[in-house]
């Protein structure tokens, strides 16, 4: 992944910083992760970074967008609660990898919209070719030093479906980049193909995006903006082939 510098006038307005606090059995603590816009208001990002469950409830979520380094003063929407939250009913944190990416989306709802210059259209992963993944990665061993959860980085390469809901691509990225955008751009425009998700020793992976899934979450932005409260949005039907 290569650090980005300039954001301004790019897709890169679009892709946003996470810090989400934690009640943890030992110890509350922050965790850092990626995300993109989404018709102006909406934030995709992985399910793992912002689920609750009975050993780590996420108490709030600081969200940072277009900015090609993290700071606290930066923050702009800052404490976001449970309530701005969207997860399919069945992800579980607990499910066996890889099956456990299959309902691994989550949105989340800002206070107002953002204003940017391009944005992201989201629409069905058809085959492979050239993607690009975005985020904010922690680092490795023998990472650049900038590589530190808090500053922005992209990579592309050549993608392949791993099964009905996950596709490959060999860009070296690390804990951080989870709920970054893989995007292509079609007819001019970057589109959202997938979700990353993490990755193995191999090759990283993302969530695709199928028709279905991009229904059930265009259906759950229109239940929110129809005032629906996140307890009655839709439970999430993912598809998983």
């Amino acid at each position: 992944m290569v650090q980005q510098s300039r954001v301004a006038g790019t897709i890169f307005e679009s892709v946003c910083h996470l810090r989400v606090f934690r009640d943890r059995l030992f110890g509350d603590s922050y965790f850092f992760s990626s995300a993109a816009v989404y018709r102006g208001r909406y934030l995709l990002t992985a399910a793992h970074n912002v689920a609750s469950n009975s050993t780590s409830g996420v108490r709030t979520i600081d969200a940072s967008c277009g900015t090609a380094e993290f700071t606290v003063a930066g923050i702009d929407f800052p404490a976001l609660g449970r309530d701005a939250v969207w997860v399919p009913a069945r992800y579980s944190m607990t499910r066996r990898l890889p099956r456990r990416h299959c309902t691994d989306i989550a949105v989340v709802r800002l206070p107002q919209p953002l204003t940017s210059e391009q944005r992201f259209a989201l629409a069905a992963y058809r085959s492979d070719g050239m993607v690009t993944v975005a985020g904010y990665p922690g680092g490795y061993r023998g990472a650049p030093e900038a590589m530190d959860a808090n500053h922005l980085f992209a990579g592309s390469a050549a993608s392949r479906a791993e099964n009905a809901y996950l596709v490959n691509y060999d860009v070296l990225t690390s804990t951080g980049v989870s709920g970054g955008p893989v995007w292509e751009v079609r007819d001019g425009q970057p589109t959202i193909v997938a979700v990353h998700v993490g990755g193995t020793d191999r090759t990283a992976r993302g969530r695709v995006i199928t028709e279905p899934l991009r229904a059930e979450i265009d259906a759950v932005i229109d239940a929110w903006e129809a005032g629906t409260p996140a307890a009655r949005l839709p439970a999430g039907n993912i598809d998983c082939g």
